[in-house]
């Protein structure tokens, strides 16, 4: 694995949840591609917060992570 591939993962928190921003620093889309992906599946769905934010559980947006380096 390079160090471009090592970095994104390393900015995320080791545990718990990311919002959008945060995420969107570190999975190679866009938001509307995020929310794409989300509604078909392709990407793991928020949890509901509070009533206004939704946020990604770190577990899975690393699994998300390693999914890609494995097929790359």
């Amino acid at each position: 694995m390079s160090a471009a591939q090592s970095a994104p993962r390393a900015s995320l928190p080791s545990e718990g949840f990311v919002c959008r921003n945060q995420l969107l620093e570190v999975i190679p889309f866009s938001a509307s591609t995020l929310a794409r992906r989300v509604a078909d599946g392709s990407f793991p769905k928020p949890i509901r917060v509070s009533k206004r934010l939704n946020a990604w559980n770190v577990r899975d947006v690393r699994a998300f992570i390693d999914s890609l380096d494995a097929n790359a």
